[in-house]
């Protein structure tokens, strides 16, 4: 297990990853036209994939959920979605995401 401290700042390190990309990206389309983007995914994977496996977060995929369907947390901007039974579930920070990935760990 890590510290929610620890998945905090590993989160919010791909977050600004994230970030930097989308801006080399803007960039170097300014100076090609057909530029079509750069994706630096493996190591990403690499992390994401080890992080899913220390919370058991396969199946459900709260992890990539977060960072790729909700764009980093930035997709609603009240932090809040709705799980399967129609409950909402706030999700606007790495911290939040934490909380609930311990709630629904499975043993």
């Amino acid at each position: 297990m890590i510290s929610k401290e620890k998945f905090v700042k590993i989160i919010n390190q791909l977050i600004e990853f994230h970030k930097a990309e989308y801006g080399l990206n803007k960039i170097m389309s300014a100076f090609c036209s057909d530029y079509s983007g750069t994706c630096f995914d493996k190591e990403e994977t690499i992390i994401v994939d080890l992080v899913q496996e220390i919370f058991k977060d396969k199946r459900n995929d709260w992890i990539g959920y977060c960072l790729y369907e909700l764009n980093d947390f930035t997709r609603y901007k009240d932090g809040c979605v709705k799980d399967e039974n129609g409950e909402i579930i706030k999700l606007s920070n790495a911290g939040e995401l934490y909380d609930l990935l311990i709630e629904n760990m499975e043993v």
